[in-house]
């Protein structure tokens, strides 16, 4: 079908491509950094939920322990996190973010600022608007056609949505 000569297949490209630049940016902006784009759910749950266990993050993020226990090995082991026993059960520890983490944070939070306002910079208030209109039209036509209503975006929701991508239960 041809809407406005260009067809349904050609818009979705154009958002497929959207995707993969942004990875392609991801992975350049945090390359030779101590910090994998891949982390930074991580820290970013990290950050907010100081003090956490590995279970309370692999919970959040719906990945597996063992995932997390890898992750923050890593991160631990670059100097980004640190692990402390916990009082009650010596068999837990306790994940925080170092200063060295929340300064890395700082710069690649001012790193992806820049590169949201170069890839909007030439859209007016009123275009942003619209297109964030057009876009939740599309979302939610999209989450009826799976079966989805109303689906959030946040960190936990969209990382249900990866596993549901991947064949996982939600």
């Amino acid at each position: 079908m041809v809407v406005n000569k260009i067809e349904y297949h050609e818009i979705v490209s154009m958002l497929e491509k959207i995707h993969i630049l942004r990875r392609i940016f991801c992975q350049q902006a945090t390359h030779g950094s101590e910090l994998h784009f891949s982390q930074i759910p991580v820290i970013k749950y990290i950050e907010k939920h100081d003090n956490c266990t590995q279970i309370d993050i692999a919970d959040a993020l719906q990945v597996s322990p063992a995932c997390i226990a890898t992750s923050t090995k890593r991160l631990q082991k670059a100097g980004m996190v640190t692990k402390t026993v916990d009082n009650d059960n010596l068999r837990c520890k306790r994940i925080s973010l170092t200063d060295k983490c929340r300064n890395t944070i700082k710069e690649h939070e001012e790193i992806f600022s820049q590169y949201d306002e170069h890839i909007f910079g030439g859209l007016s208030g009123e275009d942003l608007e619209t297109l964030s209109k057009l876009l939740d039209k599309i979302i939610y036509n999209m989450e009826e056609a799976i079966g989805e209503k109303h689906i959030k975006n946040d960190m936990n929701t969209m990382n249900k949505l990866i596993n549901k991508l991947k064949g996982e239960d939600i």
